[in-house]
């Protein structure tokens, strides 16, 4: 059997929030394997948000251990952690973070052109994404203030999340109000 995509073992994660310190997660552990959609649910204020930051390698927990393709994230550096979330991990936020004066196709080459891939060649790149995606008619608009959905509902910031990674699997975050994370093979 295949190593996990993401693996977490006891995590727990504290915060100060005024004088009072919360106990946002304690001994969190799971496994989820690449085709699987891995949702966390639960109620307002349970840790939802906080496990997907330490997931997303924003912020690190205070004990536990998070394994990213079988690599255990407490033995990298805060440099390795930044190149690993920007090669391997896609982040969908709640609120949009997308560049209304570009096109479709230029806000979607980003994640790719930041990654040190050359404009022409990540542009081509984010435009078969959205092509394969049925968007090709969209691939010039220029963006407004309206968000940008896509027939299924997801968001350009999903498609974005798809540019990270070169490699053959994909960690899309979703983090938004259903609190999701997908883990999708590309």
């Amino acid at each position: 059997m295949d190593q996990p995509l993401l693996k977490s073992l006891n995590l727990t994660h504290s915060f100060l929030e005024g004088e009072e310190r919360v106990n946002a997660l304690r001994g969190v552990s799971f496994e989820a394997n690449a085709g699987e959609l891995t949702s966390i649910v639960g109620p307002s204020g349970c840790g939802k948000s906080t496990l997907l930051y330490l997931l997303g390698l924003l912020d690190q927990p205070d004990d536990g251990e998070i394994f990213i393709n079988g690599q255990k994230m407490s033995e990298s550096n805060e440099v390795q952690r930044t190149a690993l979330r920007n090669q391997s991990i896609g982040f969908v936020f709640q609120f949009h973070f997308l560049i209304k004066e570009l096109t479709v196709v230029e806000n979607v080459s980003l994640p790719a052109q930041k990654n040190g891939i050359p404009k022409k060649e990540a542009m081509q790149k984010a435009s078969d994404v959205l092509c394969k995606l049925g968007l090709e008619s969209k691939i010039d608009r220029i963006l407004h203030k309206d968000a940008f959905i896509v027939p299924d509902g997801f968001g350009l910031d999903l498609i974005k999340s798809l540019m990270t990674s070169n490699k053959i699997y994909q960690i899309p975050i979703i983090n938004d109000e259903q609190q999701v994370i997908g883990l999708h093979h590309w």
